[in-house]
């Protein structure tokens, strides 16, 4: 997170891959990145300043996006806050979610 505020589930923001920009839902928040130890720990209940975590997201319309590990250039992506337009979060893209059959 690059921000002060706490991203938390159900929080509503701008996803922008590129040139394009979209609403976008937080609609999980997986895990967090333990920066001391390097072990994934249980999602906590919001990520703040600094935190390194998964957040599955919801879109309100399709975008192109690649796997960051594939392309990065296509595959990063950031969050921005609605009401302000400041950038919250920059992210990495892991690919669509082929078991739930839906995008990132």
């Amino acid at each position: 997170m690059l921000a002060e505020r706490v991203l938390r589930p159900r929080d509503r923001l701008l996803l922008r891959v590129g040139t394009r920009t979209v609403r976008a839902m937080v609609e999980d928040i997986v895990d967090q990145l333990d920066i001391e130890t390097m072990q994934q720990q249980p999602a906590p209940d919001g990520l703040g300043l600094n935190a390194i975590g998964r957040v599955r997201l919801r879109l309100a319309e399709d975008v192109a996006v690649d796997d960051y590990r594939v392309l990065r250039r296509t595959g990063a992506f950031l969050l921005i806050d609605e009401a302000d337009g400041s950038t919250l979060a920059a992210g990495m893209a892991e690919g669509p979610d082929r078991s739930a059959g839906e995008g990132i």
